[in-house]
């Protein structure tokens, strides 16, 4: 029985005629640390997209927070107003104030996203080696 095996194995090895054989092709082990480093690369890209990402979201839900406030103060405030002129004057500081805001905060929102774009492709460019970009320590002979 065992010799059965053995011809079937050299059976499956063959390859045709004129073709190379392409289990001698491939170096496995260059192949897994080809997608080790690559693994590696992303990981470190993708650590930066998301705290990019969360830096963004918080950055949204406190300007969001402020306006809110600046919103019920401002209706308290309307409600105090002991003219339509006052409430015109009122109103008109009010939403140049708002504009101005929501300018500022778009810019530092597409600054924050430019960042995260750049220490993202950082991440992604470092040399080969540690994921800080530190090139890897020789192994010590053993």
């Amino acid at each position: 029985m065992p010799q059965a095996k053995t011809s079937a194995t050299a059976e499956n090895k063959k390859t045709a005629p004129g073709m190379p054989d392409m289990s001698t092709m491939f170096d496995n082990s260059a192949m897994l640390e080809m997608g080790t480093s690559q693994m590696r690369t992303m990981t470190a890209m993708n650590g930066k997209l998301l705290s990019g990402w969360v830096s963004i979201q918080e950055e949204l839900a406190e300007f969001a927070r402020q306006r809110l406030q600046k919103d019920m103060d401002f209706q308290h405030a309307l409600e105090t107003c002991a003219s339509p002129g006052d409430a015109f004057q009122l109103y008109s500081s009010f939403m140049q104030n708002a504009m101005r805001e929501y300018w500022d905060e778009a810019t530092k929102v597409v600054s924050l996203a430019a960042r995260n774009g750049f220490d993202s492709y950082g991440a992604a460019t470092r040399p080969a080696g540690k994921p800080n970009g530190k090139p890897a320590e020789p192994k010590a002979a053993e």
